[in-house]
C-alpha cells in the first residue's frame, strides 16, 4: 500500500491536468482566429436590437480540428456582448449524439436557461410553444449550436426540418439561430431539398492541425496543466510531429492533448516528476482516437465480427482500403471460427452502414464504369481491434 499512497502524495507533475480534457475550453485558440472572426461576421445580425432574422451557420471538419471549442468560445463572446449591448441572448451547446431528439433538444434549452417552464405533461410542439410564448414575452434570443448534427442527419432529419421553419411557428419574430457542428459536409445531400436549401449557407471549414500548429497548442496546455519543467520541448515537438497532418498523422488536437495526458499518467505511475519521449511512446501503444471500447462491447454479434473480419483482411493484405467482395470472404472464414451461419450479401451492406454510423469505420463510394463501389477503411490499428473484439 506504500506505493498507492506514494502517488496521492507525491503527484507533483500536474497544475491542473483538466486544461487537457476535451470539455476545457481555453482562453485563447491558436490557429483557429479565421474560424472565430467568420462566426462574428455571420452571426453579428443577433447583436442588433431590432434583427430577428434566422442566421445559421455549418462548422465542418474532421474530429479535433477546434469545431466545439471554437464554438463555444464564441458562444461566451457574443453572450457578453449582447448582455453590454442590453440584448438578452443566450448560446445554448447541445450534443445530438446524447440529446437524440425533438423533445430532448428543447428540454435542453429549457432545463439549462429557463427552469420556470415547466416540462412535465408536455408534448415536444407543446413544450416548444411554451418556450418560444416566454421568449417573446421576455424579449430573449437563442443561439443554438448542435453539436455531432452528423448523427441527426443520419437518423432524425426530420428534426432539423422542424428547426429551419421554427419561424412558420411563431406568431411574430424569429428567436432561434442555428450553427450546426459537422465532420462530414457532404451528409447534407442527404437532406431534402427544401430544408437544404435553408441551411447550405454559411460554411466555416475547420483543417486538421499540422505539426508547427500542434506544438504552439501543446506547447500553451503544457503551460497550464503542468508544473514549470515537467514537461521539455523535445517531447512536445514529438507529439506534434507525430499528429501532425504534415506529417501522415491525422491532424486531431483532441488525440495530442490525450497523448500528453496518458504520458504523464505513465510517468507518475513510474515515480518520475517529469515526461520524456519513452512516455510518449508508452503511452501511444495504449491510446489510439476513436476507439471506444464502450461502443465496441455493445455491437451485437455479427457487427463484432464484420469488424474483426475487416481488421483482419486489412492487416494481411497490407492496404489502406478493401472492396465488398474480399471483405466479404474474411467475413465468412471469421464466421465459421464463430460457428456462425453469415449473412446475406446485401445484409452485410446494411451491417457495414451501422459501424459507420457508431464512427468505427469509413467507407469511400468510387464511381467506376461499370457502376459504383465501396471501398472500406479503419482508422483504428487492425490490431488494436482484433485485440479487443471478443466474439
Amino acid at each position: 500500500m506504500d506505493s498507492i499512497e506514494k502517488i496521492f502524495t507525491d503527484i507533483h507533475i500536474f497544475k491542473d491536468e483538466s486544461k487537457l480534457f476535451p470539455e476545457y475550453v481555453p482562453s485563447s485558440l491558436p490557429h483557429r482566429e479565421e474560424q472565430i472572426k467568420l462566426l462574428a461576421t455571420y452571426l453579428s445580425g443577433l447583436l442588433i436590437p431590432s434583427s430577428y432574422a434566422f442566421y445559421r451557420v455549418i462548422c465542418y471538419g474532421p474530429t479535433g480540428t477546434g469545431k466545439t471549442a471554437v464554438n463555444k468560445y464564441f458562444g461566451k463572446l457574443i453572450q457578453n456582448e449582447a448582455k453590454k449591448k442590453g440584448i438578452n441572448l443566450y448560446y445554448v451547446h447541445v450534443n445530438c449524439h446524447i440529446e437524440r431528439t425533438y423533445f430532448m433538444i428543447v428540454k435542453k434549452i429549457v432545463e439549462g436557461l429557463f427552469p420556470q417552464i415547466p416540462k412535465k405533461g408536455f408534448s415536444p410542439q407543446q413544450l416548444l410553444e411554451e418556450l418560444l410564448k416566454y421568449m417573446e414575452e421576455e424579449d430573449i434570443k437563442i443561439l443554438l449550436c448542435l453539436d455531432e448534427s452528423d448523427y441527426l442527419i443520419r437518423t432524425e432529419p426530420d428534426i432539423l426540418y422542424s428547426l429551419t421553419r421554427l419561424t412558420e411557428k411563431e406568431a411574430s419574430k424569429n428567436r432561434i439561430s442555428l450553427v450546426l457542428i459537422l465532420r462530414d459536409i457532404t451528409l447534407l445531400y442527404k437532406l431534402e431539398e427544401s430544408t437544404l436549401s435553408t441551411l447550405q449557407k454559411n460554411l466555416i471549414r475547420f483543417d486538421p492541425y499540422t505539426s508547427a500548429q500542434l506544438y504552439t497548442i501543446l506547447k500553451e496546455r503544457c503551460e497550464e496543466a503542468f508544473m514549470p519543467d515537467t514537461v521539455g520541448d523535445e517531447t512536445i515537438q514529438m507529439i506534434s510531429k507525430i499528429v501532425g497532418v504534415d506529417n501522415n498523422g491525422k491532424g486531431d488536437a483532441r488525440f495530442a492533448l490525450e497523448i500528453l495526458w496518458k504520458a504523464a499518467k505513465i510517468a507518475i505511475s513510474s515515480g518520475e516528476k517529469k515526461l520524456t519521449p519513452e512516455h510518449v511512446r508508452k503511452a501511444l501503444s495504449e491510446t489510439y482516437p476513436s476507439l471506444n471500447l464502450e461502443i465496441i462491447n455493445s455491437l451485437d454479434k455479427h457487427e463484432k465480427i464484420l469488424l474483426k473480419a475487416l481488421a483482419i483482411a486489412l492487416k494481411e493484405i497490407k492496404q489502406s482500403q478493401i472492396n465488398m467482395g474480399k471483405l466479404n470472404k474474411y467475413y465468412k472464414l471469421v464466421c465459421e471460427e464463430a460457428s456462425e451461419k453469415p449473412l446475406k450479401y446485401t445484409q452485410l451492406w446494411t451491417y457495414l452502414q451501422r459501424l459507420k454510423n457508431k464512427n468505427l469505420i469509413n467507407i469511400e463510394v468510387k464511381n467506376l464504369k461499370r457502376g459504383r463501389s465501396g471501398l472500406i477503411s479503419i482508422d483504428i490499428p487492425a490490431e488494436i481491434i482484433i485485440k479487443n473484439i471478443k466474439i
